[in-house]
């Protein structure tokens, strides 16, 4: 398959598993995959990638599109997330929330493994909401990625 059909399959994916996205990348020779499952109404995605950037503009948001807050670890690589004029740079063992309702951007200054969690926007309570303005979190290192990644 060539560079421009993975990436484009990557993308078709991503926005399959989460909501319509833009994938860019850095490097001539992408690679990268995603593989991910729906466990009791959460999407649970293993995500890997070469440099570049994921995309969500408001452009490609609409009213039908999955409402999800997305709870990122990241296990390897460095990350830059943007979302509502605030910014966070992101490394292994750190966990991001952002949402999928408003735009956002990641650029991945190296390849890269994150492992996202999307909680249905309507599923997390009424009164936390008022967090999902704040987005993104500034990371929160975790022990939680304990053997998982080098980093941790």
């Amino acid at each position: 398959m060539e560079r421009n059909e993975r990436l484009e399959a990557m993308q078709e994916a991503a926005s399959a598993a989460f909501a319509p996205l833009r994938l860019t990348t850095e490097d001539y020779d992408f690679d990268g995959g995603i593989r991910y499952a729906n466990a009791g109404g959460l999407l649970v995605a293993d995500i890997t990638g070469n440099p570049g950037g994921v995309w969500r503009p408001q452009r490609l948001i609409t009213s039908t599109d999955n409402e999800l807050y997305k709870f990122s670890l990241h296990l390897s690589g460095t990350c830059a997330l943007g979302q509502d004029g605030r910014h966070a740079t992101v490394r292994p063992g750190d966990l991001v929330v952002y949402d999928t309702t408003r735009p956002y951007g990641l650029v991945y200054g190296t390849t890269y493994r994150t492992v996202v969690v999307g909680v249905p926007r309507n599923a997390w309570p009424a009164r936390h909401r008022r967090y999902s303005r704040r987005s993104p979190s500034r990371p929160v290192p975790t022990a939680v990625c304990a053997g998982w990644s080098p980093a941790c």
